[in-house]
């Protein structure tokens, strides 16, 4: 096997999308190998020490890592649940202050400027409260799915 076709079998090793076809191929050539350049001695060095090794996987960890990755998954959509009933609320409580002073058909209520103030301003207090819970929801969202981000890329 040519030093090029080594090389191409082992960027596929290294990155983890190797074939069994080809990774026997791989251990044939390194193994039988005579004359290599010297970055290609070291490979087949490091290589052939992996291939001694002998990794075992514990029995329950597919099992294990699912469960771990559906609670991560469960933590995340309950975020978003109480992302969107907060926004929900929100709204509702706009709705439900304002609806009635800003149509322009409906008569004079009655209530002095102060009161609609001070109105509009406990609704501000609210909905900052409200949107504070969100925020804090969606980075807690956030933060999870980085966690499921760096699970994944460690091929765990």
């Amino acid at each position: 096997m040519s030093e090029y076709d080594i090389n191409k079998l082992l960027e596929r090793y290294y990155s983890g999308i190797i074939t069994p076809k080809e990774y026997q191929e791989l251990l044939s050539a390194m193994d039988s190998a005579q004359v290599l350049l010297p970055d290609l001695e070291v490979e087949r060095k490091i290589f052939m020490a992996i291939h001694k090794c002998d990794i075992s996987v514990p029995e329950n960890l597919e099992h294990r890592l699912s469960k771990a990755i559906d609670r991560r998954n469960r933590r995340f959509h309950n975020t978003i649940k109480a992302f969107v009933a907060s926004a929900a609320v929100a709204t509702g409580i706009i709705f439900i202050t304002f609806a009635g002073y800003f149509t322009p058909s409906q008569p004079d209520t009655g209530i002095s400027d102060e009161e609609l103030w001070r109105r509009a301003e406990n609704v501000d207090a609210a909905l900052r409260s409200a949107l504070s819970g969100l925020s804090e929801g969606q980075n807690a969202g956030i933060e999870c799915v980085e966690e499921i981000k760096i699970t994944q890329n460690l091929n765990i």
